[in-house]
């Protein structure tokens, strides 16, 4: 048995898994990625990429590659219709217009495995990841020191062990990793489906235009919608499943080709079908999203229902949390207690998720049963009610943290609500975004500064700030950058920087490399020591 041994193994390389590999990279920890797949997904579950995500991609120079296969602007709705063949009710809209002065980006509607494509990319240009395929990853165990795992060759049968300091586990819902840790998902199963992926031209019979989702609340349509799968002509249908026994078993490529013309009402429709898929529609949290050395990130953490579209974006979110974290013990700047905030902070947002898209589930179920019923009231109420579904800014960008690597604080939490976003620079939030320019012309965003150090932005004049940074880093360890954003500073405010962040002109605001606040505050004589006894104190080290 031959045996290999790298900082951080990698464990499934669907979107998070992937996202793992190049966050880690970034910071210059080298990675085995092991995947149990040869090939990209070919039966697409994700399509919507958040503005936070799309921020991320934008930071790691793929954003414009992974623009080239977005879907045009007015598919980003739903489409109610009578019948497929009929009128429509209406449409439910995603406003991206909000995004404008809030991010350098806007979200985007992108089929998965066109994400995947672009992430395989730029993984295997990067000198950083070794990339096994076709291997099964199986916990071995772990000790004070090293995690160790089986990797089976699923060609050959022979297997290699494998040692890593650490390893995250992005395999999925079904996740080995989780199952050998001995954690389990608690939650709700919320219904058996069959996603069929298939090829038809139907353009002709769109009279008002492609929508990312088209659903048809009458007997026909029960229990089925039908969703974009590159704005042309492929599509994922879903079933709704009864659950009775050996019901998979009857939809073959024949019975889904003739449900789908029936729902359709087009008899005699060309129809490709490329594959079936069954899953369990899902609110199911791990008990804990790390034991010893070994993480959980994406779907091995959490299962979310995709009324909403946060599973993927979720999961791209726990690696960017976990990877400098993880960065920052390897490389002996912080303990590795610090790692505990990862579950603490994580959590949080998987279970804040979860609770807001369930409902956007039963919503559409509801509009179902209002329209069969005849109370049209009810169902124009809760279709106005959808919206929330399509325009979510507030839990986008506006979600924070509350942990022992975030310093406590006084302030009021800034009015959020799931579709309003405020920027906010209170500790624990997302740094806001805001324009700025170099001396030399070069346009930034300050979400462009946020990557691979810990940042310190202040508007005070020169010599302020920086001694006392240059001290807490030669004291602590912790590499931080200060940049001075003022008309005679490192970069030029463009975009009211101070009004943003609510600061005076000498504060300051500390921030993680993952974009969010570490610690604000005013200048004082006793500052230095407050900021020392935080990064100290809380971090542990």
């Amino acid at each position: 048995m031959s045996e290999s041994t790298t900082p951080v193994i990698v464990v499934g390389a669907g979107p998070v898994g992937l996202s793992s590999a190049i966050c880690l990279s970034r910071q210059g920890i080298k990675t085995l990625l092991i995947e149990q797949s040869t090939h990209v997904t070919d039966h697409p579950k994700a399509r919507g990429i958040t503005a936070r995500s799309m921020e991320l991609f934008r930071q790691w120079g793929v954003e414009k590659e992974i623009r080239n296969f977005e879907f045009p602007a007015e598919a980003a709705r739903f489409t109610w219709m009578t019948d497929f063949l009929g009128s429509v009710i209406t449409h439910v809209k995603a406003d991206n217009s909000v995004f404008t002065s809030l991010s350098p980006i806007s979200r985007a509607l992108v089929s998965q495995d066109k994400i995947e494509e672009v992430l395989w990319n730029k993984v295997n240009a990067d000198p950083n990841i070794s990339v096994r395929r076709g291997y099964e990853a199986v916990l071995r165990g772990q000790d004070s020191k090293q995690v160790h795992v089986d990797l089976h060759n699923r060609n050959d049968g022979s297997t290699q062990l494998a040692r890593a300091s650490y390893l995250i586990g992005a395999d999925g819902a079904h996740s080995l990793i989780r199952k050998g840790l001995g954690l389990e998902l608690k939650g709700s199963l919320l219904g058996e489906n069959c996603s069929v992926y298939c090829r038809m031209e139907l353009r002709p019979w769109l009279k008002e235009g492609i929508s990312a989702g088209f659903f048809i609340p009458s007997e026909r349509g029960a229990g089925k919608a039908m969703l974009s799968g590159n704005a042309g002509d492929l599509w994922l249908v879903m079933f709704r499943l009864n659950g009775e026994k050996g019901e998979r078993e009857k939809y073959t490529p024949e019975f889904c080709r003739q449900e789908i013309r029936k729902f359709l009402g087009l008899d005699h429709l060309e129809i490709e079908i490329k594959t079936i898929g069954f899953w369990t529609m899902s609110a199911l949290v791990a008990e804990s999203f790390s034991k010893g050395r070994v993480f959980l990130v994406g779907d091995a953490a959490h299962c979310v229902p995709p009324t909403g579209g946060y599973g993927m974006n979720l999961g791209i979110q726990d690696a960017h949390n976990l990877a400098w974290k993880l960065a920052y013990v390897l490389n002996g700047y912080v303990d590795s207690r610090l790692l505990e905030t990862y579950t603490v902070e994580r959590k949080v947002q998987a279970e804040k998720i979860i609770a807001w898209s369930t409902p956007n589930n039963s919503r559409i179920v509801d509009i179902f049963k209002a329209a069969y019923s005849q109370n049209y009231p009810r169902m124009i109420d809760l279709l106005a009610e959808q919206s929330e579904h399509l325009n979510s800014s507030g839990l986008d960008l506006g979600f924070h943290y509350e942990s022992e690597a975030i310093a406590s604080t006084d302030a009021l939490l800034p009015e959020m609500t799931v579709g309003s976003y405020n920027p906010t620079s209170v500790p624990g939030f997302r740094a806001p975004h805001v324009w700025t320019k170099r001396p030399s012309g070069e346009t930034l965003s300050t979400l462009d500064l946020f990557d691979r150090n810990f940042v310190f932005l202040t508007a005070a004049p020169k010599g302020v700030w920086e001694s006392r940074i240059e001290r807490l880093q030669k004291n602590t360890k912790i590499p931080v950058r200060v940049f001075r954003i003022a008309q005679d500073g490192d970069f030029l405010d463009q975009g009211d920087f101070l009004k943003t962040y609510g600061m005076n002109p000498t504060d300051g605001v500390l921030v993680r490399p993952d974009g969010h606040v570490a610690w604000k505050g005013e200048n004082s004589d006793s500052v230095e020591q407050e900021i020392h006894s935080f990064l100290v104190s809380m971090w542990r080290l």
